[in-house]
């Protein structure tokens, strides 16, 4: 005869289950605790690293001036406008224009890093980079480019810096699917809940204002990037909206850099 599970036999494995789904949570969430404490870490970092340099070359990186940058081994430039002018702005490879569809992604924007990391003022290396638009097939050429962010887990987010009008440079999370003279393909890289958490670590804990604020990936005549029209799965009204599904592609928000 076969013998069936006792109530306490069933119990205890059940308790057990509850133990270790428990327990993966909870590892889970240490995880994902850390990563946002090393993203808060990762901006402090790149805004000494900037400090740094301007103080050292009295020019922003990527914006270092052809002849400068020849001079002291850094990657060559022509010096035209956007390409090392030395106008201490972050500029496209071409005059910004709403209407021309040239996205600032290239050129400056990316000798940013290369520069920073030339200097030994970052870790890493940024091999791709040249006077030039950036040319990506997905995720994984971006890093090429740009650093990875540190919160990211399996989106393989990076952190890229862009120029508004109206509040100048910030760091910008997003994900680089694929890039190629002048075209772009471009996805939202955070949470909505990891985005509220590091807003309110580093600023003010609300997605429309203060240094950190969510944009839209599209342009305005503000620039690139830089609409203030968040999308809804991030955004509800003026707070960021925790209700929406835990999806990773929700927001993709823009931190003012420090200094600047």
């Amino acid at each position: 005869m076969r013998r069936g599970f006792t109530l306490i036999e069933l119990t205890v494995v059940l308790v057990v289950i509850g133990l270790v789904v428990g327990a993966v949570v909870v590892g889970r969430d240490l995880l994902r605790g850390a990563r946002l404490r090393a993203q808060v870490s990762q901006l402090e970092q790149f805004d000494g690293a900037l400090g740094a340099f301007r103080a050292k070359y009295g020019s922003l990186p990527g914006d270092l001036r052809a002849d400068h940058a020849a001079a002291l081994g850094f990657v060559a430039r022509s010096g035209a406008p956007g390409h090392g002018d030395g106008n201490g702005l972050l500029d496209a490879c071409e005059p910004w224009d709403l209407f021309s569809g040239d996205v600032p992604l290239g050129c400056e924007i990316a000798l940013f890093w290369a520069d920073l990391a030339d200097a030994g003022l970052i870790p890493g290396a940024f091999p791709a980079a040249e006077d030039d638009y950036i040319n990506v097939a997905g995720i994984e050429d971006s890093f090429g480019y740009f650093p990875k962010a540190a919160i990211a887990d399996d989106w393989g987010g990076v952190i890229a810096p862009v120029r508004c009008v109206s509040s100048g440079h910030s760091y910008r999370l997003m994900r680089v699917l694929a890039f190629s003279g002048g075209s772009a393909s471009l996805g939202r890289a955070l949470y909505v809940r990891d985005a509220h958490w590091l807003d309110s670590k580093i600023d003010d804990g609300r997605p429309r204002t203060g240094r950190m604020q969510e944009r839209s990936v599209s342009y305005s005549s503000d620039g690139y990037f830089c609409s203030t029209s968040p999308t809804v799965s991030c955004v509800a009204g003026n707070d960021y909206n925790l209700a929406a599904p835990p999806l990773p592609g929700a927001c993709s928000p823009q931190i003012r850099m420090g200094g600047m």
